[in-house]
């Protein structure tokens, strides 16, 4: 339950850092993650269907078999993210033809993509994540999940307005949920 409260956490933070922003960045990134969130929801259903075949793999002790179970998620898991990048990227010029404010299209169009990439690791993080909860490694997750939360909000106000010597990048610093897997 906490580790899918930092995922709301990361969210929040995320809109509330975008929201200084002003109003056309943070249409264009509610935009972009509405396009993205079909996505995002149906790898990580898919994803779920992993504990219990670990887990039932695990109390008869095949090891063999869990292997083989987090080998074939990594490989479902991973197509489909290449599969939705793909999706959200190539049709990501249909953002101008949405009845948007060109403004809100031009900033969501790469906001979009960086998303999309996103979706790759994510899924990644996905797989072993789903599948060291099979093994009833649950506490792990949460701490990660935890650690990106605050991460993300550090990196979010070191990227999204320049500060140490970054440059600021604005609303592309603001990957969202997905990037909490990259660190």
């Amino acid at each position: 339950m906490i580790s899918q409260l930092s995922h709301i956490a990361i969210v929040v933070a995320d809109n509330v850092m975008g929201g200084w922003l002003g109003a056309t960045p943070l249409v264009a990134r509610a935009l972009a993650h509405s396009l993205e969130w079909p996505f995002f929801a149906l790898g990580s259903g898919v994803s779920y269907g992993m504990p219990p075949l670990v887990a039932a793999a695990d109390a008869r002790k095949s090891y063999q078999k869990t292997t083989k179970v987090r080998q074939h998620a990594l490989v479902i898991n991973l197509g489909l993210a290449l599969a939705f990048c793909a999706i959200m990227v190539g049709g990501s010029p249909l953002l101008h033809h949405m009845g948007q404010a060109p403004a809100v299209a031009d900033l969501a169009q790469p906001y979009l993509w960086l998303i999309a990439l996103s979706l790759i690791p994510f899924m990644l993080f996905q797989t072993f994540r789903e599948y060291t909860e099979g093994l009833s490694f649950t506490k792990e997750a949460m701490y990660i999940n935890l650690l990106c939360s605050l991460l993300n909000i550090l990196l979010n106000y070191v990227l999204i307005y320049g500060k140490l010597g970054f440059p600021p990048m604005g609303l592309t610093a603001l990957v969202g949920q997905p990037l909490s897997v990259v660190y």
